[in-house]
């Protein structure tokens, strides 16, 4: 786990709670993750009819080839406590061969004696690209909880958008690819307005009557004394008056939570350029 660095923390200067902004800046250096994997998926398959007619020509073998190479990438970077960054690529590659049987003395070492294939699989560009597509998703917890004017404010925003390539049919090749984005923004905000009202010594200290008339248990009445005059001073200061009725009746609004979100998007069919590294084409020029 990559470690928090946060410069700025035992800083005498800012000790004062109108600094924990500043105090809290932090980052890290490292992703928290990164990842890759690949999968090889090839299939053979070889027919060939029966011929039950007498002196006809022999039938020719069918032969159904297809050699896919997927990768698949993923990293996972928290650029700070409150900034996270999720990354998801995956290519789907074609491995092109060359067309009619393999004899049964060619098939053991195929692979590493066929030209085509070998020079496709260590040079990932010689590779058909049939498919492309990545995500990406940010994430910021924005800081309002450490400003004391808008502490009682929680709200995060989210920036989500996605690529996709996917290539022409092998039997239209003029027809072009097809690319597609999207992006989409969300966010939410959180208003706890108990912690509002608090702010305000008068409301927080009708706040503070009914929290505690909600939890005092009936007991029976004292003889008058020195402990009886005691219980009753506590009782007349913690006695609910109609101002603080209506005071309690105004702040019965608790939380108000606002959502909003947003998403858009192009389809662009017809795009005659191909894809090599993040969708982007071999002299990063489009799209």
């Amino acid at each position: 786990t990559p470690k928090n660095i946060q410069p700025l923390k035992k800083a005498p200067i800012l000790k004062s709670k109108y600094f924990k902004l500043v105090k809290d800046f932090n980052f890290y250096l490292m992703p928290k993750q990164f990842g890759f994997s690949t999968d090889v998926n090839r299939m053979y398959n070889e027919k060939t009819m029966r011929n039950n007619v007498p002196g006809t020509l022999p039938m020719e073998a069918f032969v159904n080839k297809n050699f896919r190479f997927n990768r698949n990438y993923n990293l996972v970077y928290d650029l700070s406590k409150s900034l996270k960054l999720t990354f998801n690529a995956a290519n789907n590659s074609l491995i092109k061969e060359d067309a009619g049987v393999i004899e049964d003395g060619e098939r053991f070492g195929y692979f590493w004696n066929e030209d085509t294939v070998k020079n496709q699989v260590f040079n990932y560009k010689d590779m058909t690209t049939t498919n492309y597509r990545h995500n990406t998703d940010l994430n910021y917890t924005l800081p309002l909880n450490k400003i004391p004017f808008t502490n009682w404010i929680t709200s995060t925003v989210r920036y989500s958008s996605s690529y996709t390539w996917q290539r022409r049919s092998f039997t239209a090749e003029s027809w072009g690819n097809t690319i597609q984005n999207s992006q989409g923004i969300n966010s939410n905000t959180i208003f706890n307005m108990l912690t509002l009202y608090n702010k305000v010594p008068y409301l927080k200290k009708v706040n503070q009557k009914f929290r505690k008339n909600s939890r005092k248990k009936p007991v029976k009445k004292q003889a008058s004394g020195k402990g009886s005059s005691k219980q009753d001073k506590k009782d007349k200061k913690d006695k609910i008056t109609i101002p603080d009725r209506f005071a309690n009746l105004l702040m019965s609004t608790k939380n108000v939570n606002v959502t909003y979100s947003t998403t858009s998007g192009i389809l662009l069919p017809g795009y005659m350029r191909e894809t090599t590294f993040m969708g982007m084409d071999d002299g990063f020029n489009g799209p």
